[in-house]
């Protein structure tokens, strides 16, 4: 088999290394304009066998720390108005295996829970973290009831904000499961160098085209990190992993049993035009499970670009 090449001779993990360059330095870029200070770390898992970078932020306390779990095509920089807001806690954002500095990594639908589980656990391990209040954006806070369920006892509080897939009253929309169809998940992914412009665009399709041009940071960061050649790749796996052309998978599905064994306390951020779903239409999901509460916002998927300070107000109230 032929190896893949550029035309200008650069291979596939050049481009990997230099995207990864330039991702770091817009990071830092983006944190600093929130002013936010972190020291980069990386945990070296057995299982699943990657380096998963974590930013370290804030003041070690007695409180338990802030974990932070992105969801698809993000990484943990993509926090950073939130974090920002959130002083006088310890927070750790981490890079899930795939995106921002972590190593490559492919999804799968047999695993996909594990992996969560087992992501978690190894970082906390790492970091000498016994219990963490997670807060979780989309897959992130799939991964964070997963953990909840899986391992109760390392989870103080959960905050998902933003809509949560796979949960009973959520829906995927029909770009997204097309991307599960071989052929045409080939003709969708982004070609070309993206660009502030291409990220807007791709931002539009979760209702926060306007909110996400009040941080030109993020979107820098945002158009370097899409410059690694291996991020569509990621991206259609963890697509494939929730999904068919039919709907969620069904090993997929968070089911209202599972939700009502959630023992721990649980806040859910949810925008009214979440593409996933509308708040109405999880609400009871969301009230049958032991402590739980749903706060709406006017906004789209990624609640905090436009409401960073409602979001701060309900990360601290969950944590008080």
């Amino acid at each position: 088999m032929a190896s893949t090449r550029r035309t200008d001779g650069r291979s596939p993990d050049a481009e990997t290394a230099d995207a990864k360059r330039e991702f770091e330095t817009a990071q830092r870029v983006a944190f600093e304009a929130e002013g936010v200070s972190f020291e980069s770390r990386y945990v070296d898992l057995d299982s699943p066998a990657c380096r998963v970078h974590v930013v370290d932020a804030g003041e070690p306390s007695d409180e338990p720390p802030l974990v932070f779990v992105h969801g698809v095509m993000n990484f943990g920089a993509m926090f950073a108005p939130l974090m920002g807001r959130l002083g006088g806690a310890r927070m750790l954002a981490l890079d899930r295996p795939g995106w921002g500095l972590s190593d490559d990594f492919r999804y799968d639908a047999d695993t996909q829970r594990r992996v969560a589980v087992d992501v978690l656990d190894g970082v906390l391990d790492a970091l000498d973290v016994d219990r963490a209040d997670v807060v979780g954006h989309s897959t992130g806070g799939y991964w964070g009831l997963a953990f909840a369920l899986a391992r109760p006892g390392r989870v103080r509080r959960l905050v998902a904000v933003g809509g949560v897939p796979a949960f009973p009253g959520t829906s995927p929309p029909i770009p997204l499961r097309l991307f599960t169809l071989p052929m045409v998940a080939r003709l969708l992914v982004p070609r070309g160098h993206p660009t502030e412009a291409t990220v807007v665009e791709q931002l539009a399709a979760v209702g926060e085209d306007r909110t996400i041009r009040r941080y030109p940071e993020l979107v820098a960061a945002r158009v370097a990190h899409d410059r690694n050649p291996r991020a569509s790749a990621v991206g259609v796996s963890e697509l494939k992993s929730f999904m068919t052309l039919g709907g969620w998978r069904a090993g997929a599905r968070l089911t209202p049993s599972e939700l009502r064994a959630v023992e721990r306390p649980t806040t859910f951020v949810w925008g009214d035009e979440d593409f996933l779903g509308t708040p109405e239409a999880v609400r009871e999901a969301i009230e049958s499970m032991p402590d739980s509460r749903l706060e709406t916002l006017a906004c789209g998927h990624i609640p905090w670009l436009g409401h960073p300070d409602a979001c701060a107000d309900a990360v601290a109230a969950a944590r008080a």
